[in-house]
């Protein structure tokens, strides 16, 4: 999809250190491109076997060796991460959020491919588990291999009530408006769902709600 009309920087890659394997997968909504391959090729021909329905023991044992994806555990000086400069902080100004709300929810801003842009750090009792930035033009990218969560997770800790929205500036604005139980969503909402509910192993697009889950269920 090559980003979509924004050019989202949304496709992630995971190579084993030896080589030996890797996988790739598009988190944009409306792609979900997603793929395994190994040097000698054999994945290729499982999936076309799997495709047509065809697929048998040695087939599945394949699919059992495919890698597991490693959580990566982020380092708060690895991310190089800086206060919000003069013309972001009125940026969100226009959009009703003010300086001391940006403060509360550490919103921060990072030189990446010569551009300054916005830093929304995910975050579980304080610590830093993922990170997601912005261009003011809108166009969007993550750390990779991170653990997927609730943007604002602490908010909601020993919650009734939540309020569930689509982006980080969302939850930014229903803090203004006086609602801190408020947690957005990590990757926007799929085109597309399932007509059976997925278990926990297989349940990729929603695996935020199965890592938070112990935030959820006294809701």
């Amino acid at each position: 999809c090559k980003g979509g009309p924004n050019k989202e920087r949304s496709l992630s890659v995971f190579i084993r250190e030896n080589g030996t394997c890797g996988n790739w997968t598009c988190f944009r909504a409306s792609c979900g491109w997603k793929g395994y391959t190994q040097p000698d090729g054999v994945p290729k021909a499982y999936q076309a076997k799997k495709d047509s329905g065809n697929e048998n023991e040695s087939d599945q044992e394949v699919k059992a060796n495919q890698p597991v994806k490693v959580i990566r555990k982020l380092r708060e000086e690895d991310l190089r991460l800086e206060p919000l400069c003069d013309e972001l902080v009125t940026y969100f100004s226009e959009r009703m959020i003010s300086a001391k709300t940006l403060r509360r929810n550490n919103v921060s801003q990072r030189k990446r491919n010569n551009k300054i842009v916005i830093a929304f750090t995910y975050r579980r009792d304080k610590v830093l588990v993922g990170c997601k930035y912005r261009e003011v033009s809108k166009k969007f990218s993550q750390e990779a291999n991170t653990e997927k969560i609730l943007y604002g997770l602490d908010d909601i800790k020993q919650a009734r009530d939540i309020i569930i929205v689509e982006g980080e500036i969302d939850k930014l604005s229903m803090e203004e408006a006086g609602y801190c139980n408020c947690v957005s969503v990590p990757d926007g909402a799929p085109a597309q769902v399932s007509n059976k509910l997925p278990d926990k192993d297989h349940d990729k697009k929603y695996s935020y709600l199965w890592n938070c889950k112990e935030y959820l269920d006294p809701v």
